[in-house]
């Protein structure tokens, strides 16, 4: 690829991935919104894989 070229497939990708969520064509399970001074907790839930969906970590 030449220079460029892996950033503008990059974009194109996800412009097409965050369409399919606008449009609800895809879901994106949230399975645990925590703030930011809980990120140990965050992590330790992914060791425990005991969460099926994304965990956020937002203010």
């Amino acid at each position: 690829m030449k220079d460029g070229e892996l950033g503008s497939e990059l974009e194109a990708r996800a412009a097409e991935l965050f369409g399919w969520i606008s449009s609800g064509d895809m879901e994106v399970r949230i399975a645990a919104r925590l703030p930011p001074a809980e990120a140990p907790e965050a992590h330790r839930l992914i060791q425990s894989r005991t969460l099926a969906g994304k965990i956020l970590l937002a203010c």
